[in-house]
């Protein structure tokens, strides 16, 4: 193997050596709060059409919409985030659409802990649509001075890094019953990861039993709940928000299927410090890989350079193959019809 070569082989080896360390030094991006899905549901879409209606001009694909009459609320929606636990302090921030603010001044809205479970959808089915669990908590909506956006300090109702909250209209207690519900329709852009902003920080532990519902025994079905029959406290999260959402009572109120309760039964997510030593294992197999393929290139032998057909240098003389020197050694080849069944050799004739 020649010297140059050898440095070649070297130089390439100590690049992907090189690069393979820099995962080992680069720290590990993790996301604060990630956006698991979020959704809105119309009351229009009751079932009687034979076709899902089509959303307002004003919601733009893939964003949400709440909307409430004075018989209550008329559209109504839903977002889940997923925290880092070393994060703390949620706020979360939707964008008003193009035109989507219709009595936006006057609305009241707030973000209360979701209480049943949900898929995701858009202009869904109302009979589809989650519980919202104001009385176990809720956050209310703070609109900015140019109604452009809308935000939620979403702290009370973070649990077991889940925020899962729906976002629905309000009762106003100074219009008649029957009549009460906060009149407004807002639309807003798609939310996104960036929605949602943290505070590094350790979030105040929220640990609690398994909830109790008081039923007996097979009152209801398996994983069912009946929301009429009463709730629970969630510690770490108010229970008397003085917000009623304009929904009526068997659409409302936390049951045993709402995310923040499943949540305590899932699976430990992955932390900020697995998510590193993970990658720092995965940069030292590929350390250990590159090594091995550099030990078992260098044993590999070289062959000598060998010359592009019969070209030598300039001033060199061409030397015959012996082919060329001896046209008789070639084996005649048989083949073809006529005059073209044995190759010819030798030169050609002149034309």
């Amino acid at each position: 193997m020649s010297a140059g070569t050898r440095r070649l082989r070297a130089a390439s080896g100590m690049a992907m050596l090189a690069s393979a360390a820099l995962l080992l030094v680069l720290p590990s991006r993790v996301d604060a709060a990630s956006l698991a899905k979020a959704g809105w549901w119309w009351r229009v879409n009751d079932g009687s059409l034979p076709a899902v209606p089509l959303a307002p001009p004003t919601v733009p694909e893939g964003g949400l919409m709440v909307a409430g009459a004075p018989d209550g609320a008329t559209a109504i929606a839903a977002l889940h985030f997923d925290v880092d636990d070393n994060e703390t302090s949620p706020v979360l921030t939707l964008t008003v659409a193009p035109g989507g603010d219709q009595g936006g001044a006057t609305a009241l809205l707030a973000a209360c802990l979701t209480g049943s479970a949900w898929e995701p959808a858009s202009a869904g089915g109302w009979a589809f649509k989650p519980f919202p669990a104001c009385e176990e908590g809720s956050v209310n909506g703070i609109r900015s001075d140019d109604g452009a956006t809308w935000t939620f300090a979403l702290a009370p109702l973070l649990s077991d890094g889940i925020v899962d909250v729906t976002l629905v209209p309000g009762v106003d207690p100074s219009r008649p019953d029957g009549a009460n519900g906060s009149t407004f329709q807002l639309a807003f852009n798609p939310p996104a990861a960036a929605s949602l902003a943290t505070t590094a920080g350790s979030a105040p532990s929220a640990d609690f039993p398994a909830p109790d519902f008081g039923a007996p025994a097979g009152a209801y079905d398996v994983g069912g709940y009946d929301p009429t029959a009463g709730g629970f406290d969630l510690p770490g999260v108010p229970t008397d928000s003085g917000f009623t959402a304009a929904l009526p009572p068997a659409d409302r109120g936390l049951t045993a299927t709402a995310p923040v309760v499943q949540g305590r039964n899932a699976p430990l997510r992955a932390t900020p410090a697995a998510a590193v030593a993970d990658h720092k294992t995965l940069a030292i197999l590929v350390l250990v890989l590159c090594g091995g393929a550099l030990l078992w290139s260098a044993q590999l032998p070289v062959p000598e350079p060998r010359r592009l057909g019969t070209f030598t240098g300039p001033g060199a003389t061409r030397t015959a193959s012996p082919t060329e020197r001896d046209p008789s050694s070639v084996p005649a080849e048989v083949g073809g019809l006529g005059r073209f069944a044995r190759a010819r050799s030798g030169t050609a004739p002149r034309l």
